[in-house]
């Protein structure tokens, strides 16, 4: 699925919130920028299969943090792109980008 928005600029805060969080949805990672979903807990002794279980699920968590920050970086015009440039967080660069709108 190819989706393209209106990058975020001084006039469409609203409207690219809601946009940019039906990206987020679509991908995956809305939780993760709601806070509702934090990185998977490693339990201490857990061994063979439960290891490699919790692996592949920090594996996916990462993935999706990863594609919640691109969607937010990539859909911001460049002088908010200035903002949020090497936070890599994305629950961070959300709300600096909302604080300063």
């Amino acid at each position: 699925m190819d989706i393209s928005i209106e990058k975020l600029n001084a006039n469409n805060y609203s409207t690219w919130k809601e946009d940019d969080k039906v990206v987020l949805r679509e991908k995956g990672s809305w939780r993760i920028i709601t806070e509702e979903e934090k990185v998977p807990n490693k339990l201490s002794g857990i061994e063979g299969e439960e290891v490699r279980t919790y692996q592949k699920l920090l594996k996916d968590y990462n993935l999706r943090k990863d594609r919640a920050y691109s969607v937010i970086y990539l859909s911001s015009e460049k002088e908010y792109r200035l903002l949020i440039a090497g936070i890599e967080d994305p629950v961070k660069a959300w709300k600096i980008l909302e604080d300063v709108m």
